[in-house]
């Protein structure tokens, strides 16, 4: 599941960073976790609305 914060203080710690939120973004973070990967992952993009994965 991609969660939106809104936050933009980037002061914190994260164990992952991905960066870019389109396509290629949404399915880092969606494999990160599938593939067992656990802590906080950052989701950096500018696109002005969430990530998604279009169905084909």
């Amino acid at each position: 599941m991609i969660r939106f914060n809104g936050n933009r203080d980037m002061t914190g710690n994260f164990d992952f960073v991905v960066v870019g939120g389109g396509l290629a973004g949404a399915m880092a973070v969606e494999t990160l976790r599938t593939e067992g990967a656990e802590g906080s992952i950052f989701l950096l993009a500018t696109e002005p609305h969430r990530p998604y994965a279009p169905s084909i």
